[in-house]
């Protein structure tokens, strides 16, 4: 991993990189100690769910980029959950960034596989070992009876309050567990907490219908209509 972050930040106007993986969260980093590894962590999740909702409508992203006045923030996906992710300023040339990283197309590869092996062998542990009670929002998110029904509600948030969207449902999913087991038949108190988030009932209708296909017989299980809210 560090030839890789070495190599690319050789590339005039590169400030820096780092992998990340959205269930290991920050791998190495070569970025200078201001950017902290909890801001780090922000961004590859924030960045990694734009990945997402990108690829449900186009298919075969290799490269997610934005464009700030000061700097501009580049990911490349590496695998099924890991990426690599660098930041710039305006006068990269991109050209010669996406050419490099394409001639480390085989390293990228290599590393992806490295994640995925380790996430594999993590939910081995945690299905065998953890009890549900200890397991952190994160694990529950993804290694969960219900984890599917989860994403699919966390990425439904990111189109109702954007890139924030993550942290206030990972919030929202720490607070859920912290008085009630993850199920499917506790998810309508996780729904009744991040409607308190959203905190605007047009908003609040919308996402009840986004996320209504990963939750089937919602209305059996206790969310029938926000107009009927009290």
């Amino acid at each position: 991993m560090n030839k890789v972050l070495s190599e690319i930040k050789s590339i005039p106007g590169i400030i820096g990189g780092f992998f990340f993986d959205s269930i290991q969260g920050i791998k190495t980093s070569n970025l200078p100690s201001v950017f902290k590894e909890e801001n780090l962590n922000k961004i590859g999740n924030v960045l990694d769910k734009m990945y997402m909702m990108s690829n449900q409508g186009l298919k075969d992203i290799s490269d997610l980029c934005l464009y700030y006045e000061e700097s501009t923030i580049i990911m490349r996906r590496i695998g099924k959950t890991s990426s690599f992710i660098t930041l710039s300023d305006p006068s990269l040339n991109q050209n010669l960034l996406t050419m490099s990283m394409n001639m480390l197309a085989d390293e990228f590869k290599i590393i992806g596989a490295k994640f995925e092996n380790a996430n594999e062998n993590k939910e081995e542990i945690v299905e065998v070992s953890t009890p549900m009670e200890n397991l952190s929002e994160e694990e529950v998110i993804n290694n969960s009876p219900v984890s599917g029904q989860l994403q699919g509600m966390q990425t439904a948030l990111l189109k109702i309050l954007g890139p924030m969207a993550t942290i206030i449902f990972k919030e929202a999913v720490r607070d859920w567990i912290k008085s009630e087991a993850p199920s499917e038949t506790s998810i309508p108190i996780l729904f009744e907490i991040l409607a308190n988030e959203i905190n605007d009932p047009e908003k609040e209708e919308k996402y009840l219908t986004l996320i209504s296909p990963y939750i089937e017989n919602i209305t059996d299980h206790g969310i029938i209509s926000i107009d009927n809210k009290d």
